[in-house]
């Protein structure tokens, strides 16, 4: 299943703004250019200045060849008590898509402060807003199977702060920890134990 890429601006990009400074621009434009010639766009417009007051601000925008809607919204990290696997079977979040109705709709389904931890071929992928790691032994490991790989994912890869590997459903046990991690959260800043991931 792919989502909604018939507009004008059908990809979208969240920044982490610090006190006016975006953090990681260069990834984020890297995955701007590489989305755009996937979608066949032939230009790519430059990321938008960030002039929202604020430590931490959620800088977002919608775009093709051109930038669309602009959001500046302080960040809280959300509360999560639970993961729940969630099969994902045909779904393409290969690219980072305004249309985020899929998941909208399925959240909505959910207990309060319960995510999706989506699974896909029995191997570990995502939760609906952020790549995950897990630790084992003191070490953090991603998955290799992430439906959207992001910017914060790539930054702490190469920064060897984590490894990706395969993660089985049946493998969940033999970490202790998992923590979520996207544009705006650090490794830490959500994380609980394997054991709050029910099937």
């Amino acid at each position: 299943m792919k989502l909604s890429q018939k507009q004008p601006f059908p990809l979208l990009e969240t920044l982490e703004c610090r006190n006016g400074i975006l953090q990681r621009v260069e990834l984020h434009r890297h995955r701007m250019q590489a989305s755009l010639s996937a979608l066949g766009f032939s230009h790519v417009p430059q990321v938008p200045d960030c002039t929202c007051p604020g430590e931490r601000v959620r800088f977002s925008f919608t775009y093709g060849e051109a930038v669309g809607e602009i959001r500046c919204m302080p960040y809280t990290p959300r509360t999560i008590q639970r993961l729940i696997q969630t099969d994902v079977y045909d779904l393409d979040y290969s690219l980072k898509y305004s249309d985020r109705s899929f998941f909208d709709h399925l959240i909505k389904s959910f207990p309060l402060h319960h995510e999706p931890l989506f699974v896909r071929d029995g191997f570990i992928t995502d939760t609906s807003f952020s790549n995950i790691a897990f630790r084992k032994d003191g070490r953090w490991f991603t998955p290799d199977t992430p439906l959207l790989a992001g910017t914060r994912r790539a930054f702490l890869l190469e920064q060897g702060f984590m490894e990706a590997i395969p993660v089985r459903v049946d493998s969940i046990r033999e970490f202790s920890e998992i923590t979520l991690i996207n544009a705006m959260l650090a490794p830490g800043e959500v994380v609980f134990s394997v054991e709050n991931i029910v099937g």
